[in-house]
């Protein structure tokens, strides 16, 4: 009976104060969550006057970072304010820790370089997730970014995990549009203005596709003669799409020229 009281007791007083204490915690998550959110956004939007698609990237990665770097520092109060509930004495686990982390600061070096080229990345907004990106000789584009490392997917769907204090040299391809040259080989005798009119009319008909209006920002048009060959010419044609859809522009128009050279009869070497 005393032991049944007892337990009451406890969940009556500490029990409630614990599962105060909890709830908080996730409440305050929560909160901190929507406005952190908010507050880079506006920041973000007062800095460049305006929003895009890769400003709505950097709040996405900047929000993630803070609320990691949040949910520890309160998980970790809750779960002191908890054990100290419980009844046990957290003052010898604080001064553990603080030796501990003494010890391991000495031997942290690389972990400091790279939470250090971490914070440069994002405040200098050099990529953010979903950015098409090359990162010393790999590339692809971006799933997670923290303090520490950079993920990323290349085209093989293998999943990278690189420090961010190896990065050596870092691509973007994701911030500006990318010209895509198409070259094609026909004879010396080939009706070389008739090719020019097909090539020109094949990227006009892709350019006004629903599927590639908002990828294609410049249609393929004839740029040149680019060489001549000990049996053709090369005619080289130019287009201007969003990097990301630069190598299914090239063959979405490769294709469509090859079929309409076709039905005119001519022969591409």
């Amino acid at each position: 009976m005393n032991t049944s009281l007892i337990l009451m007791d406890w969940i009556l007083t500490n029990g409630l104060r614990l599962t105060l204490i909890v709830v908080l915690g996730c409440v305050s998550i929560y909160i901190i969550r929507k406005m952190a959110q908010k507050a880079i956004q506006a920041a973000i939007a007062a800095h460049r006057g305006t929003t895009s698609e890769s400003d709505a990237k950097r709040v996405t990665t900047l929000t993630r970072v803070v609320m990691r770097t949040v949910m520890i520092a309160i998980v970790a109060a809750v779960g002191m304010i908890a054990l100290s509930e419980i009844g046990i004495n957290i003052g010898p686990l604080i001064a553990g820790a603080g030796i501990i982390g003494l010890a391991v600061s000495f031997g942290a070096q690389t972990l400091v370089k790279d939470c250090l080229a971490g914070l440069f990345i994002l405040l200098e907004n050099q990529y953010s997730v979903g950015d098409r990106i090359r990162l010393n000789d790999l590339s692809g584009e971006v799933t997670d970014i923290t303090l520490r490392r950079t993920v990323f997917r290349d085209d093989a769907g293998s999943l990278h995990s690189i420090p961010n204090g190896e990065i050596d040299r870092a691509l973007n391809f994701s911030r500006t549009n990318a010209h895509i040259h198409v070259d094609i080989s026909v004879a010396y005798d080939a009706d070389v203005e008739r090719i020019i009119a097909t090539m020109n009319r094949v990227g006009a008909e892709l350019a006004g596709e629903a599927d590639f209006k908002k990828v294609l920002k410049k249609p393929f048009v004839f740029l040149r003669i680019e060489s001549f060959g000990e049996t053709a010419m090369t005619l080289r044609a130019c287009g201007e799409s969003v990097s990301t859809a630069r190598a299914a522009m090239a063959g979405a128009y490769r294709l469509r020229l090859l079929n309409a050279l076709k039905q005119e009869g001519v022969k591409i070497r």
